[in-house]
């Protein structure tokens, strides 16, 4: 549910981005694979990004999930309620499957421009790190 904010808008800025960056990395023998970056929104920082996920070969997609923490109202104006809160679990080793940035709520007037500034980090942090899509390793030099 979007409140505050336009996820498909969103979607469509990053998906470019993305596409650029694609673009400076010529990998031909994943060039019919569906690389996706879903954003899900909880509590608790920090800002999580999930590159050690499974390739789907069936379907030839790679998903890499990007943890959003989302503030209540009492620490930015532009943050939610408590029932609003969406409380996600956390594995015992989510440090092996996952890495972590630091988020600054305060450095933004609204949440747009913070899911949006988080997402860029977190696909930015993917591909300078790198990843695997089907055994290969993707990564900006």
């Amino acid at each position: 549910m979007d409140i505050d904010f336009n996820s498909d808008e969103i979607s469509r800025i990053l998906k470019k981005e993305a596409d650029n960056i694609l673009n400076l990395i010529d990998i031909p023998s994943l060039s019919d694979w569906e690389l996706q970056f879903k954003a899900t929104y909880g509590s608790n920082p920090p800002l999580r990004v999930f590159m050690r996920t499974r390739s789907y070969t069936n379907d030839k997609q790679k998903l890499i999930v990007i943890h959003i923490p989302i503030p209540k109202q009492d620490i930015v104006a532009w943050g939610v309620t408590p029932k609003q809160q969406v409380k996600l679990k956390t594995h015992p080793d989510e440090a092996r499957y996952c890495s972590y940035l630091d988020v600054n709520f305060a450095g933004f007037s609204n949440r747009t421009d913070y899911i949006l500034d988080s997402m860029r980090r977190g696909i930015m942090l993917c591909f300078e790190k790198g990843f695997t899509v089907n055994g290969v390793k993707i990564k900006l030099k």
